[in-house]
């Protein structure tokens, strides 16, 4: 499997699951967006939100014009968390939970 981590206008990262890519369209399953979230002073975590909460299991078409950088590298615990959260198994338990305890 190939996974993916881009950024789009505006900041977010997003991270999914590589369906197809034409050169001009990026078709990603189940795309997740990437937040830190600040739980202290110094201390923050990263949450994943679905990219559509109106079709979060879907795949989704991204056009190159509209992503601004992809990373040549994902952090492992990232690709892990995404795994996890998509899998058909847990993935109701991670839309209630979104929480990544990676304390990056």
């Amino acid at each position: 499997m190939t996974y993916i981590l881009f950024s789009v206008p505006g900041g977010s990262e997003i991270i999914g699951k590589v369906i197809e890519d034409n050169g001009i369209t990026l078709t990603v399953d189940q795309p997740l967006v990437v937040r830190p979230v600040q739980r202290g002073a110094n201390d923050f975590v990263l949450q994943l939100f679905p990219h559509s909460l109106a079709n979060p299991e879907g795949e989704h078409k991204f056009s190159y014009s509209q992503i601004v950088s992809v990373s040549s590298k994902i952090p492992d615990r990232l690709e892990t968390e995404y795994v996890k959260q998509t899998s058909n198994i847990i993935l109701h338990s991670a839309l209630n939970e979104m929480e990544l305890g990676l304390g990056l």
